[in-house]
């Protein structure tokens, strides 16, 4: 899957792959990452606000499929405001941050103080396709501030911590799809990257959902109805040495390289 952004002049390009302290994982197996739709996303910041016009119905609404807001309700005026909610109306993607919510939904009650640290919030099973094989997920070192009301249809809780406290919220707009991540920091600690919780997971599931694509079904990394599994899940940390160290001498990919051996393994029945 690529994941295409599009700042003020900037983009790259996501493969759902993760390097970590030496070891690989994997958000899910190639053939499901290479099905996947290329997402168009436009990163929204004080710097190109103004980019919002061009998403106007006579211009050019089709340049993205998600924006992602990334500045304070008070870098952005309410024209530019109503400008993307239509945009959103119409069948395209938000993701919004804490500082922005009353813009679009004032009726969601949000906790006027900041709270905890450390969060690692954990997904709500069966509450949305976005928490499709997603257990935990970091926020990072950084306070957040939860949902003090009652949320009412169509706003739907997908992420909690561990006292039931919402931090995440998946909606609607019009025709349009929203994700809210209420860490107190906004979108400079948004949950994406990190090897070691279900983040990757997360963003692509979010991504996905947002653009008006089909979320994946499998229920872990590359593990259909199973669970999420790491490399270090299954080995010792000598035996992961191993690897690593062969694939350097071999000058071959590590997931082609264990893919290798696991093949020679179930062929020969060799001793591991």
């Amino acid at each position: 899957m690529k994941r295409k952004i599009m700042g003020v002049a900037t983009a790259c390009v996501f493969l759902g792959i993760v390097f970590s302290s030496g070891v690989w994982a994997t958000a899910l197996p190639p053939e499901v990452m290479s099905s996947l739709k290329e997402v168009k996303i436009l990163e929204v910041t004080e710097d190109n606000v103004d980019v919002i016009w061009d998403l106007r119905p006579n211009q050019d609404p089709d340049r993205a499929d998600i924006v992602d807001l990334r500045l304070d309700y008070r870098d952005i005026s309410t024209e530019l405001s109503l400008v993307l909610q239509e945009w959103v109306s119409s069948g395209k993607g938000v993701i919004l941050y804490q500082s922005n919510v009353d813009r679009f939904f004032p009726e969601i009650e949000i906790s006027t103080s900041s709270i905890g640290r450390d969060l690692v919030a954990k997904a709500i099973e069966g509450s949305h396709p976005v928490v499709t094989g997603v257990k935990e997920v970091e926020f990072g070192k950084r306070y957040y501030h939860p949902v003090t009301g009652e949320l009412q249809s169509p706003h739907i809780p997908i992420l909690e911590t561990k006292r039931g406290e919402v931090v995440a919220i998946a909606s609607c707009c019009g025709k349009g799809r929203v994700v809210i991540l209420l860490n107190a920091d906004d979108w400079r600690f948004a949950p994406w990257g990190g090897a070691e919780y279900d983040n990757q997971r997360f963003e692509i599931n979010v991504q996905q959902w947002l653009a008006g694509a089909p979320v994946p079904r499998l229920s872990g990394r590359g593990v259909p109805g199973g669970p999420c599994y790491r490399l270090e899940d299954c080995l010792t940390p000598e035996m992961v040495k191993k690897i690593e160290l062969l694939a350097v001498q071999k000058n071959m990919d590590i997931c082609k390289l264990i893919r290798e051996i696991f093949t020679e393994y179930l062929s020969k029945q060799i001793d591991l």
